[in-house]
């Protein structure tokens, strides 16, 4: 029977959770003022523990063990700057932790100043992955780094936007690329999960795109379609889960070999988190 536990005895502050690790340590983040958002650390026992970062703070995206804790520490107020156009783009350098001690860690090369690095996913031995955005360009890029603090930016198919979103204990990363088809006076996005593997060793990295199941929505029917990916995980064998939704739904797939099986038949579902092992939790809609 599930108890519920308090997450330790602090100040009542608006925030968000994060994730939780096999040790039943949960990870998030706690609005302090405007100016400043704290990461925080509630252990299994109920101690509280507040990360160190810059003055207007941090997050915490992902928690794994051996201590590690990954996300990004902000640059301004909530992680965000404002132009003067209106536009809000991220304004966050990368941040792993280990135990509570910040590990220094590279930005990808390329776009220096106008780029902004954030960390979505570690494993258990502190290889991470997560997104590089170059905000003069508009641009989203995949990358993983190692434990070390080292940067590599991954292949990305052409003409498209990439995320990272997971990353399994045998360093196989998993993302999306999305790629936008103009058909007459319609714009249409269609994503494509992607896995990398091998970016960490002196042989060649493999970029490999899985193929979008056959039951989901093809622009050539729906003129503007907007198809997304909202969850992408990988499991230690690196078999991927992928949610797909647009207006017309929410579906799920598990790709084993890189065939897309779905997982929900006749129902909407929601797909919130997946162990190493293929173990998903999720909500049915009805």
């Amino acid at each position: 029977m599930l108890q519920p536990a308090s997450l330790a005895k602090s100040q009542s502050a608006p925030g968000r959770l994060s994730d939780l690790n096999d040790q039943g340590d949960v990870g998030g983040s706690r609005i302090r003022s405007a100016e400043r958002t704290e990461p925080v650390i509630w252990t299994a026992d109920h101690t509280e523990i507040v990360l160190e970062t810059d003055a207007f703070g941090g997050v915490i995206n992902a928690l794994a063990a051996n201590g590690y804790a990954a996300g990004a520490t902000y640059q301004s107020a909530g992680g965000e700057k404002v132009h003067p156009d209106g536009t809000v783009q991220p304004h966050t350098v990368p941040q792993l932790w280990q135990h509570g001690e910040r590990i220094a860690l590279e930005s990808p090369k390329g776009y220096g100043a106008s780029s902004s690095d954030e960390l979505v996913a570690v494993n258990d031995q502190g290889f991470a992955a997560g997104v590089n955005t170059v905000t003069e360009k508009n641009v989203e890029r995949p990358v993983a780094w190692t434990p070390q603090g080292v940067a590599t930016l991954l292949e990305t198919p052409a003409d498209s936007h990439c995320h990272a979103w997971s990353i399994s204990d045998d360093h196989i990363v998993v993302g999306s690329a999305y790629q936008q088809m103009i058909s007459g006076d319609s714009t249409s996005t269609v994503p494509m999960p992607i896995r990398w593997t091998n970016w960490d060793s002196a042989t060649t990295s493999t970029l490999e795109l899985l193929p979008m199941p056959d039951s989901q929505p093809r622009p050539d029917d729906f003129p503007g379609l907007h198809l997304a990916l909202t969850f992408v995980g990988v499991t230690e064998g690196g078999s991927v889960l992928a949610e797909y939704s647009s207006h017309l739904g929410q579906s799920a797939y598990f790709y084993d070999g890189g065939k897309p099986t779905q997982i929900n038949q006749g129902f909407d579902v929601n797909i919130y988190a997946m162990n190493r092992h293929g173990v998903v939790v999720g909500a049915i809609q009805f």
